[in-house]
């Protein structure tokens, strides 16, 4: 018995001397720092909507055929760092309202660290509105991400109120 474990044990240690190494040393490379395009973002922007405001002409607090409104408010960025290319973005939930026009896309540029803009949204009733209400959907977008919560307002659409001429005798 003990000769079989001797010749196995030394069959094992002949087949591992006759096993090939390799070994070697890579080309020398040059690693460069100087070129790290990533951005490290220390200050962050925090971009806010507040004093949203509906202003239609007849002060009816609705959008009626063939008058001209406007949503108001203000895009804030009350973070410590700059807000890069704002766009405020307007949408609406409900596409199907016929006559209605809006500003779809509004530029603000960069936003400097605690500082606002004021953004007025034109929103126009054409001569053929329908009867609905509009649920605006409107975002504040940054390019970064850093993006504002977006904001929702429903409006009540009325269509164009025909004038009724009586002629009486």
């Amino acid at each position: 018995m003990k000769p079989k474990i001797f010749f196995i044990i030394l069959l094992f240690l002949a087949a591992g001397a006759s096993g090939q190494v390799i070994s070697g040393k890579s080309a020398k490379k040059k690693i460069d720092f100087s070129t790290n395009k990533r951005s490290v973002v220390t200050q962050l922007p925090d971009l806010i909507i507040k004093g949203e405001k509906f202003v239609d002409e007849n002060e009816n607090n609705l959008i009626n055929g063939n008058e001209n409104c406007f949503i108001n408010l203000i895009v804030e960025n009350i973070g410590e760092g700059n807000a890069e290319n704002v766009i405020v973005k307007v949408s609406t939930k409900n596409s199907n309202i016929v006559g209605l026009d809006y500003t779809e896309n509004i530029t603000l540029g960069d936003l400097q660290a605690n500082s606002g803009k004021n953004v007025s949204i034109a929103v126009n009733g054409g001569m053929d509105l329908e009867e609905g209400i509009a649920e605006f959907f409107i975002e504040v977008i940054e390019d970064r991400g850093f993006d504002a919560y977006p904001l929702e307002i429903k409006i009540e659409t009325k269509p164009f109120a025909t004038p009724k001429i009586i002629v009486a005798d």
